[in-house]
């Protein structure tokens, strides 16, 4: 890991150095003392993306943990169908980058009504790719699983979990590019609350009684935490999407306001 990190670090400083296309972000001073005031307001603005990561990684990590007592064979079935599942979320992902990059640019050209455009071509590509990942995964779950494992019962648990991640595909996508659009508009304080809220008081408590517990209905064991991951994406696409309803309802000064403040880089 620290060698694949030092050569990223090293290829990408070489292309920003080389490239004609990156030389308006090249520093013009060999060495400049930090600007502190510029680091807080960075600091501001990333760490509630990085929490909100947190809180979402955390809760597939922490629900692998609780299923670990359950067996191997649903350890074995879970994680089939989890790696499978993180595959299929690297399309809406690497979308919700593209929008954060597309609404950002159209509003630091104090365009809203483009903005607005992107997050709305940027959902509609999604959720088409969202779609046809969920019919992969669905109608070809047992042959997927069969990539994995032989074991017949390792197999039939990950093939019907897959069908479960088939299920939240259309959700996760939603909140995945609703997030990116978010970032885009420089709003990263409600993805952070949105986050908690929807994966640790609402799915991963539901998953807990669910998975291992009789409080609601008999234990279901690992389909009872993949319910609530159901329940915890479908929330958090439901809040966020409101939210971007919500702010291009509001007046185009707000918004420019709301996206370029105290974000400015000045020029050295």
């Amino acid at each position: 890991m620290p060698v694949r990190n030092s050569c990223m670090f090293l290829l990408m400083r070489w292309y920003i150095r080389h490239t004609p296309s990156q030389r308006d972000i090249r520093a013009n001073k060999q060495f400049v003392l930090p600007d502190f005031s510029l680091l807080r307001r960075l600091f501001a603005l990333g760490l509630p993306i990085g929490l909100a990561y947190f809180f979402e990684v955390t809760l597939f990590a922490i629900v692998a943990l609780l299923i670990a007592p359950l067996g191997i064979i649903a350890v074995a079935g879970h994680q089939v169908a989890l790696n499978f599942s993180s595959l299929m979320f690297m399309f809406p992902i690497s979308l919700g980058i593209a929008a954060t990059i597309r609404v950002g640019y159209n509003l630091g050209s104090t365009s809203t009504e483009k903005a607005k455009i992107s997050a709305y071509a940027s959902i509609i590509v999604d959720l088409t790719v969202a779609c046809c990942t969920e019919i992969v995964t669905a109608s070809l779950r047992e042959q997927i699983a069969l990539m994995y494992n032989r074991n017949p019962e390792v197999v039939l648990l990950a093939s019907q979990l897959m069908l479960f991640a088939a299920i939240y595909q259309i959700s996760d996508a939603i909140q995945v590019i609703g997030a990116g659009i978010l970032r885009g508009y420089k709003d990263t304080h409600s993805i952070f609350f949105i986050t908690f809220i929807a994966y640790w008081l609402l799915g991963l408590p539901t998953g807990y009684l669910l998975g291992l517990t009789d409080f609601i209905v008999p234990h279901l064991g690992p389909k009872g935490f993949w319910i609530g991951f159901i329940i915890g994406l479908t929330a958090s696409a439901i809040m966020i999407f409101s939210h971007i309803l919500w702010l291009q309802r509001q007046p185009n000064e707000f918004v420019l306001r709301h996206s370029t403040r105290s974000y400015v880089v000045k020029r050295v």
